[in-house]
C-alpha cells in the first residue's frame, strides 16, 4: 500500500534531508517513525502527500506515484496531524462534513455519517456543534481521525498527531490507529511521542534523515521505551512534553 524506495532529498543549502529512504507498509500494517522535526520527518510527509518533489526515489500509494500522479494519490491518503489545519469559525462536526465533501465524500452530509465518525473517533458529543477555536487541541486532532474514518481511504498518514494532547487523547488515538489497522489500512506516521509509538507493529529511529534502527512494538515493549532509546546512544530526540 505504502511503498517508499530509496528515497532522497536534497536542501537548497546542499544539505540531506532524506537520504536513501526505503519503507514498505502493506494493507492491515502500522509503522511509526520517531525523531525530532530535524531529522527529516516533515519532509519526509511532504512528499508522500505530493507536496515536496523529492530529489531521487520514489514514493506509491496503493500503486499509485505521488509525484506522477499526485491528484490521484491524494485520493488515496488520509492525513492526520496537529499541525493540520481546519476552520476556526466552524464547529467540529462541520470542519468534518465540509473536509470530506470536498475529499469527494458525496454521503458525508447523510444523516448520522459525520456523527458516527466523531463518535468512532472518541470525540465527546458535547463538542460535536463547539467552534473549533473554543475546543483544545487534542480535540482537533481527533476531528481528522472522524474525516480519515468517514473517507475510508486505503492509507492513512499521521504526523505528530499527539503533540501537546491529554493522555486520554493519546489513548483515544491509539484506539483508532488499531482499529484502523484491523480494517486493512496501511498507516504511516511520525512522532515524538515514544509511547504513542509502542502502539504501531514497527518502530523506526528516524535520524539525520535517515532511518538509523527499527523494531517491532514487541521487541521494543519486552526490553522497555526507556531501554530501547538508551540503546540508541541518543539518536532518538524525544519530546519532553511525553512520557
Amino acid at each position: 500500500m505504502i511503498e517508499i524506495r530509496r528515497l532522497s532529498k536534497r536542501n537548497r543549502d546542499g544539505t540531506l534531508a532524506l537520504d536513501d529512504i526505503s519503507i514498505s507498509v502493506r494493507a492491515g500494517e502500522s509503522h511509526c517513525l520517531v525523531g525530532s522535526a530535524e531529522s527529516g520527518r516533515p519532509t519526509l510527509i511532504g512528499v508522500c502527500l505530493s507536496a515536496i518533489r523529492p530529489t531521487s526515489g520514489e514514493v506509491l500509494i496503493a500503486g499509485v506515484d505521488v509525484v506522477r500522479r499526485p491528484v490521484q494519490a491524494r485520493r488515496l491518503v488520509a492525513f492526520a496531524g496537529s499541525h493540520a489545519s481546519l476552520y476556526g469559525s466552524l464547529t467540529i462536526r462541520q470542519n468534518v462534513e465540509f473536509f470530506t465533501r470536498l475529499a469527494g465524500v458525496h454521503n458525508a452530509a447523510a444523516p448520522g455519517v459525520v456523527e458516527n465518525g466523531l463518535r468512532w473517533a472518541g470525540v465527546p458529543e458535547r463538542h460535536f456543534d463547539v467552534t473549533l477555536r473554543n475546543v483544545g487541541s487534542g480535540t482537533a486532532v481527533l476531528a481528522w481521525f472522524a474525516i480519515a474514518s468517514v473517507r475510508d481511504t486505503p492509507v492513512v498518514i499521521l504526523a505528530d498527531p499527539t503533540r501537546g494532547v491529554s493522555p486520554r487523547t493519546r489513548l483515544a488515538m491509539q484506539d483508532c490507529v488499531a482499529d484502523l489497522r484491523a480494517q486493512g489500512k496501511a498507516i504511516l506516521a511520525t512522532t515524538t511521542d515514544l509511547a504513542f509509538a509502542s502502539a504501531f507493529d514497527r518502530i523506526g529511529v528516524f535520524h539525520a534523515g535517515r532511518i538509523v534502527a527499527e523494531r517491532s512494538s514487541a521487541e521494543v515493549m519486552n526490553q522497555s521505551l526507556a531501554q530501547f532509546a538508551l540503546e540508541l546512544g541518543g539518536q532518538l530526540p524525544l519530546d519532553p512534553n511525553h512520557s
